[in-house]
């Protein structure tokens, strides 16, 4: 049997960052001291788009709390890469678009052997992939991405965990945030490249993809009993228009408003749909929080506090 995950909750602090719009690196330094004074933060979730920090190449080598973990996200340098490059990703039929997703990939392998060399131990827990390209623009296969594992599993990652982000399918008739291969898909490819490869799921992607929030936990315990489901990282979304932006849009609203007023309103993630999601998954996942900040220029206390309820109630969820 799997031993239980480690407790704590891995931040996506990047989402509510103060410094996101214009880099300031002694108020980012404010902001991640003060995520660090919050109980049960268990490290940073960290998106990859070209480098493991778009500014300052050392800067988690420096600057990461003493005793945090972390996890990397590549979907926003995916993201940027589809802009210009519909061929590429892990799962492209364009062998040319596969071996650039590859080549990306092992970029990262790269940057974390330095930072584990920096800071003399193993930091990163988890690399979070992904199955592009979109299906509008390109095709995708589960023999592409089968092959893609393989590629990535035979390299020596120092102790971090090569993972499938599930993001959403592009659906007919439904709004769509990413439109890569189907939860069923990824699965497949990862038994056929048989490389224990995991998964993992953002619970406001599946949202989007699946038009009713109350059907993530069914698509989580799918992932669970296929033996592979790694983590869940906890993103709300909106079925009307917000101040995050349009219906059903991918931009990480926080969860509904609590008792206290502390929330996103109109988000459709609420603490009973977060509980009834992790014992779908549970006990041996890790759990993570995104969550972006309204307004834009809310202060560094207002983020801060956004960011301290919604760890507060993913543990919650958790007990």
């Amino acid at each position: 049997m799997p031993t239980p995950s480690p407790p704590g909750v891995f931040v996506g602090a990047y989402a509510s960052s103060p410094t996101a719009r214009s880099w300031d690196p002694q108020l980012e330094r404010a902001y991640l001291d003060r995520i660090a004074e919050i109980p049960g933060v268990r490290g940073l979730e960290v998106p990859w788009i070209t480098s493991l920090h778009p500014h300052e190449e050392n800067w988690y080598a420096e600057h990461l709390p003493a005793g945090w973990e972390m996890v990397i996200t590549q979907i926003g340098g995916v993201m940027h890469r589809l802009t210009d490059d519909p061929d590429y990703g892990l799962a492209s039929a364009d062998r040319g678009g596969r071996a650039r997703a590859v080549a990306d990939v092992a970029t990262i392998r790269d940057d974390v052997a330095r930072l584990h060399d920096a800071l003399g131990r193993q930091v990163v827990t988890g690399v979070e992939l992904h199955s592009a390209p979109a299906s509008t623009a390109a095709r995708g296969t589960t023999a592409a991405l089968a092959e893609s594992l393989r590629d990535i599993a035979a390299w020596d990652w120092g102790g971090a965990e090569p993972l499938i982000e599930h993001c959403d399918e592009r659906s007919r008739g439904r709004p769509t945030a990413k439109g890569f291969l189907s939860v069923a898909e990824e699965l497949q490819a990862i038994a056929d490249a048989a490389t224990g490869t995991g998964m993992m799921v953002n619970w406001g992607r599946s949202a989007i993809e699946l038009g009713d929030p109350d059907l993530v936990p069914e698509q989580v315990r799918s992932i669970r009993e296929a033996g592979v489901l790694a983590g869940v990282v906890f993103s709300g979304v909106a079925a009307v228009a917000t101040d995050y932006g349009a219906p059903w849009a991918d931009a990480h609203p926080s969860f509904a408003p609590d008792r206290t007023g502390t929330g996103a309103g109109g988000s459709l993630l609420t603490d009973a749909r977060a509980t009834t999601t992790l014992t779908a998954a549970g006990p041996h996942v890790w759990c993570g929080l995104k969550v972006g900040c309204r307004p834009q220029g809310a202060p560094l206390e207002h983020r801060v506090a956004l960011i301290r309820n919604g760890v507060e109630r993913v543990l919650a969820a958790r007990d």
